[in-house]
């Protein structure tokens, strides 16, 4: 076989991978992001609020030594996980009635209060049938999200006193 007949057929070998490969990756689509349910600056929240529907609820307030009311640490891990968390998913428009996912007596509310926005409350509803995941929205908002049960139960480390979190 020729020199030149050896380098056209490996350039058509590498052509012929090269399509392929663009061949799968099309039948493959593209990955799926997972939404992002909002954007919170954490630097300027100075104070933080949780209700919990059994009637516990604590109040964290920022001063010049960090935070009152709670650990440091869990309450700026609190503000990490609610700062801009992604969903597993956001439902379709919710055509049902959004008490249908825990939110007329929701499981956990969140009040974040920042001197330069508005309050933003974030209400966490019911657990998924399968228990894998919750229902997450912001208050009166029709985006319904969800989110792993874990995200959940960590920021009920700052509720120990609510008991059942299953509730």
């Amino acid at each position: 076989m020729r020199f030149s007949t050896t380098i056209w057929l490996g350039l058509l070998f590498v052509c012929v991978v090269v399509l392929v490969d663009l061949a799968w990756t099309q039948l493959d689509g593209p990955a799926e992001e997972k939404p992002v349910m909002w954007r919170i600056g954490t630097a300027d929240v100075q104070s933080l609020e949780l209700r919990h529907r059994s009637g516990a609820e604590r109040h964290f307030t920022r001063t010049t030594e960090g935070w009152s009311g709670g650990d440091p640490a869990r309450v700026n891990a609190a503000l990490l996980l609610l700062a801009s968390p992604e969903a597993m998913r956001r439902l379709p428009a919710a055509s049902a009635d959004p008490s249908t996912y825990g939110f007329g007596r929701p499981a956990l509310t969140i009040k974040l209060v920042d001197p330069v926005r508005s309050a933003s409350v974030i209400e966490v509803g019911d657990a998924t049938p399968d228990g894998s995941n919750r229902y997450v929205r912001q208050a009166g908002g029709d985006a319904i999200f969800l989110v792993p049960r874990s995200w959940f139960e960590a920021l009920m480390l700052l509720l120990p006193d609510a008991g059942d979190t299953d509730r």
